[in-house]
């Protein structure tokens, strides 16, 4: 049996509802229903303007600074910018997992669910706004951030936002998750110069990224919306605040329970300002100043070579950290330098200088 008579007959009994509703209800409905129409015509035209913005952009903007000349080592491994920026590039893996933790509780707890941007935050940001006639709120993901970064976008307008989040978008698609974590996490500022949880270890804390305790993670990730405001070294007050903050943060998002944050909450804020200690801070300063005599310009050439070689670096680190160790347990009272030349070339592969 055709289906067709059944559907005309439905047709037919919508037709006489629809006729029995009041003219001016009748009238009312097409009026939303235009309206309605319009309304998702605009849309998809917003949506095609700044889907084909966001795809001018170049994607290899993420792995370089704005305008940046990236220095590497000779087997092409990151090591720093050319300008004074410090960086210390940093694998996911090589980073303490309450660190990641700490900064997704604190700046995108949605993080690993939301496609680029986060409809609760937007929404929340949104009303905020409103009430306040102007942007005060940008309800930015971890995403949003690293795009903003990136590519330079300036000042607070909703062309810029939209900007943003269609940059976002796009990342999203291209990269994965921990690929987009690790971008973040070597380009976020966080003060005193430096770019990147790497660098600022460093520079709050003297040591490696990996030995940050979970006090020293919550800090650097309490600060990230305003370093200099919250900064370890000048305003203490208010980055332990931060750093209290956060903490319960991870206990809301089930990252560590209420007696660790607790215990936490209880420990002082330390800071060991040392950037001296930054991984190949010598060799990298002195590339900087040859950068400069040369009269290169930032960003051109895009990617300067040392003949460092990072994993004689790390090798070379390790095993002076091991010998000061073995020769006095005081490490603040020995230091030590050492150099590994090529005979052939004369090239400097690895430097260590202090301790």
């Amino acid at each position: 049996m055709s289906p067709l008579p059944f559907i005309q007959k439905i047709l037919q009994r919508l037709r006489e509802s629809w006729l029995w509703l009041p003219k001016w209800l009748r009238r009312l409905s097409g009026v939303c229903a235009f309206m309605a129409l319009m309304g998702f015509i605009a849309l998809g035209l917003i949506w095609h303007h700044y889907a084909s913005i966001a795809a001018t952009y170049d994607m290899a903007a993420l792995t370089r600074g704005q305008n940046e000349t990236l220095i590497v080592d000779a087997q092409g491994e990151p090591i720093g910018s050319a300008s004074d920026i410090e960086r210390e590039i940093v694998t996911l893996q090589g980073v303490p997992i309450q660190l990641v933790q700490a900064i997704i509780a604190t700046e995108d707890a949605r993080f690993f669910s939301h496609p680029g941007f986060d409809f609760i935050g937007l929404g929340r940001a949104a009303l905020k706004n409103f009430t306040a006639h102007g942007i005060r709120q940008g309800g930015s993901t971890i995403t949003q951030q690293l795009a903003r970064n990136a590519f330079g976008l300036q000042g607070r307008s909703y062309e810029r936002k939209l900007t943003e989040i269609f940059l976002a978008m796009r990342i999203e698609r291209e990269h994965t998750k921990d690929q987009i974590l690790t971008y973040y996490l070597n380009r976020i500022y966080l003060g005193t110069g430096c770019s990147g949880v790497g660098a600022a270890a460093r520079c709050y804390f003297g040591k490696d990224v990996h030995d940050l305790t979970l006090t020293e993670a919550a800090t650097l990730a309490g600060i990230i919306k305003a370093p200099v405001a919250f900064s370890p070294i000048t305003q203490p007050t208010l980055a332990r605040q931060k750093r209290d903050l956060t903490l319960q943060r991870m206990v809301e998002t089930g990252s560590i329970t209420e007696a660790e944050a607790s215990i936490a909450k209880d420990q002082p804020l330390v800071v060991r300002q040392d950037k001296t200690r930054v991984r190949t801070g010598y060799m990298l300063a002195a590339a900087r100043a040859e950068f400069q005599r040369i009269g290169l310009k930032p960003g051109i050439p895009p990617e300067m070579t040392m003949t460092l070689r990072l994993k004689w670096q790390h090798r070379l680190d390790a095993l002076m950290r091991q010998h000061l160790d073995h020769l006095s347990s005081d490490d603040s009272a020995l230091q030590g330098a050492v150099i590994v030349l090529d005979n052939r070339t004369g090239a400097i592969l690895a430097l260590q200088g202090g301790a």
